[in-house]
Order: C-alpha cells, then structure tokens, then sequence
C-alpha cells in the first residue's frame, strides 16, 4: 500500500520524462541516489524505483536509507539504489557537491533530490545522450501527471506518510497513479521485445540442457535479432525515400490534396444548405403562426 504513495510523491515532484529516464539508467544497472528532508519520503520513493522497474527485479545493492557518513558508499563499483537523509534542502545541495559525489557521477550515478525537485544525472560520457535518445511514452505520461498534480495539491493523504495510513486514497488518486505504473510498466515490458510477449520467447536466445535441466541466456542472440529488426526498419526508411521523391508519389499526394480540398468544399456547401433551409423554415413558421394568430384574432372580434 506505502508504494501507491511513494509513486504519488515522486510524480508530485520529478518531471516524468526525468523519472523514465531514471528507470531506465537502473535498467542499465546504473547506480542511484535519493536524497530527502524525511526518512519516510526517502524510504517510499527509493521503494517505488523498484515498483515502477517492474517486470524487472533490481538484482544489486538496495539500501532505502544509508547514514550521511556513509558517503564514501557512493564510489562502490558494485550497482546500488540508495537513499540518504538531510537536515535541510542546503544540506542536499551541498551532498551533491560532495567530492564523493562528483566522482561517482562520472562514474555513472544519478541524483534524485526530492527537496529541491530536480534529477542530476550522471555525467558518465554517452549515457545520458543515449538514455534520451531511446523513445519513451513520455507525453502519455506527461499527459497524465499534469492530470494529477491538481489531485495531489488537493488531496490530503497525499501531503505525509501518517496522514496517507490514516485516510487512505480516493478511487480518484488510486486510479491516477495505477494509470501512470500501468503506462511505465507496458513500456518497459515492450523493451523485451519477444521475450516479453511470447511465454517460451526466451527459448530464441539461449540453450536449453537437458541434462543439467538448465537454461544458458546468450544476450547476443537477442541483441542480433534487434540489429535484424532494426535493418529491415533501414531498409524500410530507404525505401519510403526513394518512393517519397517518385513522380508517382508526388501525383498521390496532389489526388490527396484535391480529394480532401474537394470534400472540404463540399461539407461546406451543405452545411451553408442546411443552415438556410433551417432558416426559412423558421421564418416560414413564424409567418404562419403570425397568420393563425391574426384569424384567431379575426373570428374572436366577429364573435364579440
């Protein structure tokens, strides 16, 4: 249940496109850090990293909460997801500006302040081009998170941890928030290609024994059927050029043009009929509801 909220703070305060991309340098078996003014925000949004990774399972370090003195843990070449706690929003700037720090981000580690809001991400050459550069549902994402900043700035079991066990969530914000793991959750499944979507994909790309009655995982094999998919996508592109600069693809788009040009006109005609029609049909309504008026009016006044 604590990790319906610890998604809901980490949407409340870090751009979604930034929280993907964070995913994605774990996915990667990249090392992260998140720093706070609370133990209990820190723990929640370090437990929802690992919520929000699904299908995967982390398989390194994973300490929600790690002693300021323990700093040095940061430089450990083994992968980690850790959060640290501070006194104050300086104190998270400064930790930033640790030397520690400094290093360890050049070595792949990625900073999540939740007091200031912001992600600072490694400076590791190539990674961070390569992360962006890796097509991501960020505007359905977007989309939704702008849907729920307004239900956090209301919502009252959103703004702590006691008051959420005490008030629980509406069906508003719980819907909200599973729409945004629902979203994250089928783009990082889709990530493994067959082997996500097909039960025994996994058989493609490795051996099975036998005897041992073990499976041996080649990443090569999947990674060589990415690279086919991937020149079949080239070929394609090549080919949708040369046909986009044929005279036959040209005269396609001026029928498209004309045809749509045409219809357009059209709609526009008829809806100029209608509106006529409509018109004096209600003029003619009125000039003979006028007339009953003045018969009626003819025979009262014969009548009297």
């Amino acid at each position: 249940v604590a990790i319906h909220w610890g998604v809901a703070a980490l949407f409340a305060r870090i751009k979604a496109s930034e929280l993907i991309h964070v995913l994605k340098l774990l996915l990667i078996e990249r090392s992260v850090l998140v720093v706070g003014q609370s133990s209990d925000l820190v723990t929640a949004c370090a437990c929802a990293f690992l919520e929000l990774l699904k299908p995967y399972e982390w398989a390194s370090n994973f300490m929600p909460l790690l002693p300021t003195n323990m700093i040095g843990f940061v430089n450990s070449p083994v992968p980690f997801l850790i959060g640290m706690v501070v006194d104050s929003k300086q104190d998270t700037i400064d930790l930033e500006n640790d030397g520690h720090v400094i290093q360890a981000r050049a070595e792949g580690l990625t900073i999540v302040n939740l007091s200031t809001r912001t992600v600072r991400f490694t400076t590791e050459p190539e990674i961070v081009e390569t992360i962006e550069g890796c097509p991501t549902p960020i505007t359905q994402v977007t989309s939704i998170q702008k849907k729920f900043k307004p239900i956090f700035k209301k919502s009252t079991s959103l703004k702590s941890f006691p008051s959420f066990i005490a008030g629980g969530l509406s069906r508003t914000e719980l819907s909200t928030i599973d729409a945004i793991r629902r979203v994250i959750f089928e783009y990082l499944k889709g990530l493994a290609g067959n082997i996500a979507k097909n039960p025994f994909g996994w058989k493609s790309y490795g051996k099975y024994n036998d005897a041992m009655d073990t499976f041996d995982f080649y990443p090569s094999l999947f990674v060589d059927s990415l690279k086919k998919q991937l020149q079949l996508l080239t070929f394609r592109l090549q080919y949708l050029e040369m046909m986009a600069y044929s005279q036959l693809f040209v005269e396609f788009v001026d029928v498209q043009r004309r045809t749509s040009l045409a219809q357009s006109a059209a709609k526009k005609t008829i809806g100029k009929m209608v509106r006529d029609w409509k018109r004096r049909r209600s003029s003619l309504c009125s000039e003979s509801s006028l007339l009953d008026l003045r018969t009626t009016s003819s025979q009262l006044l014969e009548e009297f």
